[in-house]
């Protein structure tokens, strides 16, 4: 045999380290992806709302509470991956393809490929929303109220499901001025719906998960739920323990732990202890 020529023994050895070179880059490399998709959250926050967030540098006094009164006010057209988590692979699919999703052509819900399109305004909107949840306190003005009569007026989930809210009497949508809020750097204002950066894809209010949030104060952060209260049960607000409602997913939402396809959670920042006038960061505050 020459002394130039590979033996088998030579070659397993070069294969063997090249496997152990990928097995380490490997994890480096997907949480290097995370961190860039992290950073992108955090540029296109900071270029969608420093100037809404702060009162000195637009003539509107008011919250602008939700994706599409931003889009209005920014003059934005949808669908508009801006407002797109970078890893929210759902949405970022339909708005990239939304006149065959309007159309019927391609599957609503890729985690239910064999569902149809059903009728009705209520799938067809989906295309048209944001990966980003805006907290009831920016939008609901009975959150924040001192006043014991609206207590009942507060919008809060039904109990049995995520996505709906109910309230005992008439309340009030915005009109929530940006010097109500007291903390504006312990203050949630916005957050991702779902925890798309674990291995596994969870809803935010899951204990443990972690999401990228934007404060009032304009900064952005990502943060687990354990530095969080769990909020309060608007309806009640003498109760030391915070309102649990279960996440009821769609068939396009990451899917439930338990059995029977529902989980009970905590709202988290979704429900901040008086609204507008209280803090998310930190224990649970005393009622």
């Amino acid at each position: 045999m020459s002394a130039g020529a590979f033996t088998l023994i030579d070659l397993l050895v070069v294969i063997a380290i090249i496997a152990i070179l990928v097995s380490l880059l490997l994890p480096a490399l997907g949480a290097a992806r995370a961190a860039a998709r992290r950073a992108q959250f955090v540029d296109v926050f900071h270029r969608l709302t420093t100037r809404p967030l702060n009162p000195e540098t637009t003539l509107i006094p008011r919250i602008l509470y939700g994706h599409l009164v931003l889009f209005d006010y920014l003059a934005a057209r949808l669908p508009e991956p801006i407002y797109t988590c970078p890893s929210d692979r759902v949405r970022l699919g339909w708005s990239r393809n939304v006149n065959d999703y309007m159309a019927g052509l391609t599957p609503p819900y890729p985690n239910s490929v064999s569902t149809p399109i059903p009728a009705g305004n209520r799938s067809t909107r989906w295309a048209f929303s944001s990966s980003y949840e805006v907290t009831i306190s920016a939008f609901d003005g009975m959150q924040s109220s001192t006043n014991p009569a609206d207590i009942g007026r507060r919008l809060r989930n039904v109990q049995n499901n995520h996505l709906f809210f109910s309230s005992t009497g008439p309340w009030r949508l915005n009109q929530q001025s940006l010097s109500l809020v007291l903390f504006p750097s312990q203050k949630v204002f916005l957050h991702e719906g779902h925890a798309p950066h674990a291995k596994t894809e969870i809803y935010y209010a899951y204990p443990g998960a972690s999401v990228n949030l934007l404060l009032f104060d304009g900064s952005t952060q990502y943060r687990n739920n354990k530095d969080f209260s769990r909020g309060w049960d608007p309806w009640s607000p003498g109760n030391p323990d915070g309102y649990q409602y279960d996440y009821l997913p769609d068939a396009w939402e990451p899917r439930a732990r338990a059995a029977n396809g529902r989980d009970r959670v905590y709202g988290f920042y979704r429900y901040t202890r008086n609204g507008l006038r209280g803090v998310d960061l930190g224990p649970d505050p005393t009622p």
